[in-house]
């Protein structure tokens, strides 16, 4: 069961923008079924007409569950694979301002970082002068 002050953060970290696109249509698959792993989470987007490769989904899968927006919620067999695989689930309740720290907290500075970063700088104007 999704509170109100979870829908409530939800819609506006949607509306912030604070969430990609892929990583929006992933949380909303986790929101509407809970106890998914990556597979089942492939096989509805794409039903729906929204297919994401796999890889993209696990990346997603792994970010949202970094800014713990969700969490691993137990394990099972894949209908796929015959495997024992992690599954997922809605961090329901979670404030809007925990959301964003998390999200900000995990993202951090990487833009300033690598505009920093020397050996950045030095392929970026190497790069320039080639081209």
């Amino acid at each position: 069961m999704v509170t109100e002050t979870s829908l409530k953060a939800y819609r506006e970290i949607s509306e912030d923008g604070l969430l990609g696109r892929c990583e929006t249509l992933v949380l909303n698959i986790i929101k509407s079924h809970s106890d998914l792993c990556e597979r089942e989470i492939e096989e509805i987007l794409t039903k729906e007409g929204n297919h994401l490769p796999i890889n993209n989904i696990v990346a997603r899968v792994n970010a949202l569950t970094k800014y713990r927006i969700i969490s691993k919620s137990g394990k099972k067999i894949s209908k796929f694979s015959g495997k024992e695989v992690e599954t997922y689930s809605y961090n329901d309740g979670l404030p809007i301002e925990e959301l964003r720290l998390n999200i900000k907290r995990v993202r951090g500075n990487k833009g300033r970082q690598r505009s920093l970063n020397p050996f950045f700088k030095m392929n970026n104007r190497e790069s320039a002068e080639i081209g």
